[in-house]
Order: C-alpha cells, then structure tokens, then sequence
C-alpha cells in the first residue's frame, strides 16, 4: 500500500517491524526492491477493471468454474457432512456418529487416489467421466423413483394429483 501510493520509507519501516529488522538492514532493502520492483511491472502491464475477468476465454473458464461448483453444491454432498448423524440416526441406523465419522474418513482417503488421477489423466477426462456417471445415476434415481411413485401411489396422494391438470385429475373425478 505504501508503494502504491509512493512512500518506500513507510513501507520500508512497516517491513522492518514485520520481520523484526532495522529498515536498514540488508534483508529489508533487498525484499523491498523486489516489492517495488513487482509493483512497476504491474504498472507496465497497464490499467485492468473487473470487468476483464468476464472477457473472452477467461470469462468462459470463470463460467465454467462457477458452474461446476454450482453443481457440486447439488449433488448434496454438503448435507451428509453438515447433517450426516442426525439424518443416519432418524433413518435407522444404531449409530448416526459412526456412519458419519466413516463418510468423512472416506472422503478424506478418496482425496489421494483422486490427486493421482488428476495427475496421471488430465482434468477434463475426469470431469467428463464424473459428469457421465452423475448423470445416469441421476437418471436411474429419478426412474426408480416415478416408478415407484406410480405403482404405490396411495390414497394421501391423490388430494396433490387433483390439484394439477394431470390425466390422473380427470380420472379421478367423482
């Protein structure tokens, strides 16, 4: 900040007392030239607005980037760890601690197999495989679930079916 606004000895002074140095010690005026030294190539590059990170192929990586983490944030992930023992325990299982206690310590493990493969194959080919499987097993999940839904449909759902314009509405009309 001292730099910028053109003071080198208030900025010499503020690094001396954060490496708790004389100002004149060599360590200081040496990082300090450096700090200047960045400072006027970042002024060689010339003036940049935030509007640059949405321009071109930077706002298409932005795009992506956010999106992604949009969708990660919908696999639901995020639940089972905030809520994991409470849900485990309401649905049954003994211990909801215990399950929630392994499906953090497998998400932990799975972090350095997954490390390696990004490594090893690339970051796209993962995402590709990653957004495939998602997809049928959503897919799969939602199939499973009309049809079920449609075999078992009981008498606490038809006030909902006749509240939409359905063919299950005209059916079933008195």
């Amino acid at each position: 900040m001292h730099i910028k606004q053109g003071h080198p000895d208030k900025a010499a002074r503020a690094l001396s007392k954060l490496r708790r140095l004389p100002p004149d010690d060599a360590a200081i005026q040496e990082e300090l030239a450096e700090i200047i030294a960045n400072h006027e190539y970042e002024l060689s590059l010339g003036k940049a607005t935030y509007l640059d990170c949405f321009k071109g192929n930077l706002g298409y990586r932005l795009a992506t980037g956010c999106l992604l983490q949009s969708l990660q944030q919908l696999t639901g992930v995020n639940f089972i760890f905030y809520y994991g023992a409470s849900f485990f325990q309401n649905s049954g299982i003994a211990n909801g601690f215990t399950t929630s206690l392994i499906t953090g310590c497998v998400n932990v493990a799975s972090t350095f197999p997954g490390l390696y493969m990004v490594e090893k194959w690339g970051r796209r080919p993962l995402l590709l495989m990653g957004a495939i499987g998602m997809a049928s097993k959503s897919l799969t999940l939602f199939t499973r679930t009309t049809t079920y839904l449609s075999q078992h449909a009981s008498s606490s759902l038809l006030p909902l079916a006749r509240l939409s314009p359905s063919p299950i509405r005209q059916h079933s009309r008195p």
